[in-house]
Formats: structure tokens, sequence, C-alpha cells
């Protein structure tokens, strides 16, 4: 028996059956429709991305105002010098016993962060008493300047070393003429920084002949020691620290002052003043807090005989 073709119009009414049932199907709630989901037709990597990212968990940015309230040890070398926490300095006496060795610790040199590492370890010094601090991973104490807990950058400001100094000698001059000091102005080092971040930059210098054997035995007339100058018209000065051995003085302690870093160790975004007075036998800290156009000594550490 001979097939006979299917004619077009029973294809169209097959077509047409099929709808209608698919419509009665879908009007009971037996069938619904597939929908796709609404994209730009010239939407790129970005658009598409940003139909499925995740909701805002909040602006990165909050956390830094709360950078202040936080606890932050701070380490110079292998000495633990104290740390901050809403506002106020607390002495490494106080904080031992507050770090873990879970605590992160960022590292930095002079050229900024080298490592972060774990594992703080607290010890104390049978001959000098001074609270000591060192790492498991075994990394030496000579490999950084500061260890801080902290997840600001405490050298993000800039500091710059001034190469030309002659123009300071004159008040270097005036201060050892103050001291009774009879000798030639030597500076050996001199940083412009604006410390409180409002565009007023300040200057520190370190004038000097105590050096080399000088240290062991303190010469007549001689002298270390570190002052700051507004970077402009007004020469007045403030001295941070210093030694002088003028000839109507009983011969003290030989210590070398200079300046170790300028870094925001508490998390205000303004800068302190780190220095160090080495003597043959041993090393302090001190951190200045520049505040009310004074100086102010708020940690300090002696490890030394």
């Amino acid at each position: 028996m001979k097939e006979r073709p299917v004619s077009r119009k029973s294809i169209v009414k097959l077509i047409i059956l099929l709808v209608l049932l698919m419509v009665f199907l879908a009007s009971n709630g037996i069938y619904k429709w597939k929908e796709q989901p609404a994209t730009s037709p010239t939407a790129g990597p970005i658009e598409q991305d940003k139909q499925t990212q995740k909701p805002d968990q909040g602006n990165d940015n909050e956390d830094k105002d709360e950078n202040i309230n936080d606890l932050h040890p701070i380490a110079f070398k292998d000495l633990l010098m104290g740390g901050s926490q809403k506002g106020s300095w607390i002495s490494a006496e106080d904080l031992q016993g507050k770090i873990s060795e879970d605590d992160s610790f960022a590292l930095y040199s002079n050229e900024g962060l080298i490592k972060t590492s774990k594992g703080a370890k607290i010890s104390e010094s049978l001959a000098t008493g001074a609270i000591l601090f060192s790492f498991d991973d075994g990394i030496d104490s000579d490999d950084y300047l500061i260890a801080i807990s902290a997840a600001f950058d405490p050298l993000a400001q800039k500091v710059s070393q001034i190469e030309d100094t002659s123009s300071y000698e004159p008040l270097v001059d005036r201060i050892l003429e103050d001291k009774k000091i009879s000798a030639k102005a030597e500076i050996t080092r001199a940083y412009k920084v604006d410390l409180e971040g409002n565009g007023k930059e300040r200057v520190f210098v370190k004038a000097a002949n105590v050096k080399g054997l000088d240290l062991f035995e303190g010469k007549d007339n001689s002298y270390s020691f570190i002052f700051s100058v507004s970077d402009g018209q007004d020469q007045s000065y403030q001295i941070l620290s210093g030694y002088f051995n003028s000839p109507d003085t009983e011969n003290e302690l030989v210590l070398d002052h200079s300046i170790f870093a300028f870094a925001d160790l508490n998390g205000d975004g303004k800068l302190e003043i780190a220095a160090q007075q080495s003597y043959y036998e041993g090393v302090r800290y001190t951190i200045y807090e520049y505040k009310d156009g004074n100086y102010i000594e708020v940690l300090s550490v002696f490890d030394g005989v």
C-alpha cells in the first residue's frame, strides 16, 4: 500500500493543537513557562558580574576609624617598648600577659614592610630587667627596626632627608654657646617631616662630635643632641634629648643621641618621634608625642648596665 505524504495543512493543524494544549495546561497550573534572565545585549564582564555580586558587606574605611581603639604592642628590635590602646600609652610592664603567640606582627625597616610574623616570645633580661622580645621563627632583631601588631602602616607618611644642612649650622652654634660648649658645629643627620599631616613641616637635626671611642670617656666640649625647628622663618628650637659635656660640668655618662624612627605608633594618623640614646654598654629608646607644640615623652625603655 502506498503511503500518502503528510500535507502542510496537517502539520499546521498539529502545531495549533499543541499550542492550544500548552495554553490549557498552563492556565490550569500544570505547566509553567521557563523564563530566561534578562541581560543587556551589550553587557561585558563587568556588568555581568554586577548582576551576580554579593550584597555590600560594609566599607573597609570604617575599620580605620577603629585603629586607635585596638591594642597595638610595639617592639624596637629586641626590646618590648609597650603599646597603645584607646588613645592611651601602655608600658611594657603593663603589657605583659596581653600578647598572644597568635598575634600577628608587622616587621619594618627604614625601607618599609619586611614581613609579618607570629609566635612572639616575651621574656625578662636577668641582667637588666628589660623585657625582651623575639619570634619563634628565628628572625634576627637586627633585621628589623619596629615590630607592631596593627592593621595600619606606621611608616606610611613620607620623611625626607636633608642633604645640605649648612643653613642649620648657625643654630647649632647658638645652642652650643648656650650650653657653654666650645666646639665646631657638626651636623650628622637632618630630616624634614610633617608630623600631624596638616602640611606644616618640621626639621629634626642631629648634631654630634662624639664618635667611636669617645663613648668610653667623656671629653670636654663633647656633645650629641637632637633638636627640632619649624621649617620657616621662625628659628626657635626645641631640644628633644642631648648630651653636653662642658668644662664646667662633671663628667657624665656619654650618650650618643640619634633619631631612631618617625612612625605612627598608635593609629591616630600622626607621627611619633622615636629617639635612641646609645652608650658603650647599653641603649635607651624613647618615644615622643608631639602635642600642642611640645614633645611629650610617652614611653621609654632602657637595656644596659
